[in-house]
């Protein structure tokens, strides 16, 4: 079993891990701190007056970056022994992700504030690329390369490859799976995988801010696609798009461009929502 890792989830949680956050409240020539915000809360009813001013700092103590780097290599360990792993690769995400181009209805994740990145995010990462040659992947996202190398060698009988992440987006994907949040190792059909992808293409995914059918909430997707044939699930979900999309009188109102047709918000919502099997996808 070779373990595919999701290493953009890795710099992330590793590095937070080894960040404290505290919060420093200064009352007069006072100062204290506290771990949580509720503590913060408690002791300020408790010991502060009505009316009396006082300031509160949140404060990141940062340790040093060799901590990131225990906390990498511990969660790595722990992976390869969970998964029975012989073989490990990391993959990171790079440049030129081609989403951000498809994407004309909606940037691709351009609703997101700038996410907060760990104070030693940088050297994380290159810390996986120097120690444990984690590839960096340009043109597409860490998931699309996973996705690819489980299906170089997938079968239903094959268990050569085990993809290791927390981002549900990869159940699109047959083979084993492993979620190190949970410690859950489980296995996801191809009908299971395609069905997942039918359903996140009728949903589309706010997380990603990708439309989807507007409505069509994951119940409703389920319900629309439960007693199809897997082969007939492109033609459920075209024809979910051309009832949806056929009157352009909705489009202001979810700010799509007038020369677009349903097909054309369909292929791109495919694009957009399908982790790649292959390079060709």
């Amino acid at each position: 079993m070779i373990a595919l890792l999701d290493g953009d989830v890795m710099v992330y949680a590793c590095g937070f891990a080894s960040e404290e956050n505290v919060y420093e409240l200064t009352l007069g020539n006072e100062i204290h701190e506290f771990r949580y915000k509720r503590d913060l809360d408690d002791w300020v009813r408790l010991n502060v007056a009505d009316g009396e001013k006082y300031t509160v700092e949140k404060i990141v103590k940062v340790p040093p970056k060799s901590h990131s780097f225990h906390n990498a290599r511990q969660l790595l360990n722990k992976t390869l022994e969970r998964v029975s792993a012989k073989d490990f690769k990391i993959y990171l995400t790079g440049k030129n992700n081609f989403r951000d181009k498809v994407a004309t209805i909606r940037g691709y994740k351009a609703h997101r504030d700038k996410p907060a990145k760990p104070v030693h995010y940088e050297e994380l990462k290159q810390y996986l690329i120097d120690t444990f040659d984690a590839e960096v992947v340009d043109g597409m996202e860490a998931d699309d390369a996973m996705a690819i190398k489980q299906m170089e060698h997938y079968t239903n009988l094959d268990d050569y490859t085990v993809i290791c992440s927390i981002d549900k987006d990869l159940d699109q994907v047959p083979g084993w799976h492993y979620n190190w949040n949970k410690d859950e190792l489980y296995k996801i059909t191809e009908d299971y995988a395609l069905r997942y992808y039918a359903k996140q293409m009728l949903t589309g995914d706010s997380t990603d801010n990708i439309l989807g059918i507007p409505g069509m909430g994951p119940k409703k997707a389920e319900k629309l696609i439960a007693e199809v044939a897997v082969d007939d699930l492109p033609n459920v979900i075209m024809g979910a798009y051309k009832k949806a999309f056929s009157d352009k009188s909705v489009y202001s109102k979810y700010n799509i461009p007038e020369t677009m047709s349903w097909e054309d918000i369909y292929n791109e919502t495919d694009k957009l929502i399908r982790i790649k099997w292959t390079l060709d996808d």
